[in-house]
């Protein structure tokens, strides 16, 4: 047993993903990428109302432009003629 504050991963050596963090209005969502989403983890910022967002909620996927920017859907759904 060991009795340290030292990261377990810095000790055992992890072999998961590294965290990104990615800018939004308000804060920063940090996060697992998988494909084009990140795999929320946690949210930081300084606003309370960004925690009752479910779009930030820990396990959400969160799917971002390279640029950091949200993807938008499309006024009638995914599908590109709208249906």
């Amino acid at each position: 047993m060991l009795h340290t504050i030292v990261a377990e991963e810095f000790i055992w050596g992890g072999t998961e993903a590294q965290p990104q963090c990615v800018c939004i209005r308000g804060g920063y969502l940090e996060g697992v990428r998988e494909g084009d989403c990140l795999v929320v983890s946690r949210l930081i910022s300084t606003d309370p109302a960004l925690y009752l967002d479910p779009r930030y909620a820990p396990g959400a996927r969160y799917r971002y432009t390279e640029d950091g920017t949200e993807k938008t859907k499309r006024p009638g759904g995914d599908h590109p003629s709208g249906a």
